[in-house]
């Protein structure tokens, strides 16, 4: 299986290197060269260009591409536009971050495939944890 992780900031970072430590291939994007020189010795592939451009997209293996995972977390029209050229180049899984309440209506209208929330996520666990009064370190 081959994931496209598009945005590996804090929550994409660890989604990739995740995938790739369980011997997944996994090619990472991001607009960021920062955040690329972080994760390149970690994955499959990196690539250093803005993913709202859909010549740079198109210029990757789509047909390769099992799944792709916008990791997104701040900008909806961002994350919209990826999605738009993702969805039109036939990716088939989609998975998308969830930002807003907006953003999760319009993700759920373009039938993605897969909604992530992970403030929420790491929320509940960590709630959980202290309920059960055990001291869980959250990464």
């Amino acid at each position: 299986m081959r994931y496209l992780v598009v945005g590996v900031g804090n929550f994409g970072k660890a989604v990739a290197e995740t995938l790739c430590a369980n011997k997944y291939e996994v090619v990472a994007v991001d607009s960021s060269e920062q955040r690329i020189d972080a994760i390149k010795d970690s994955v499959s592939a990196s690539f250093i260009f803005n993913a709202t451009d859909p010549v740079a997209l198109a210029s990757l293996p789509m047909g390769e591409i099992d799944c792709a995972i916008v990791a997104i977390g701040q900008s909806v029209e961002q994350s919209l536009r990826i999605i738009a050229i993702l969805k039109h180049t036939k990716i088939k899984h989609i998975y998308a971050r969830v930002i807003d309440d907006m953003h999760e209506m319009i993700l759920k209208a373009m039938n993605v495939d897969r909604l992530l929330y992970p403030e929420e996520y790491a929320g509940r666990i960590f709630a959980e944890s202290l309920v059960a009064d055990k001291d869980v370190e959250i990464k």
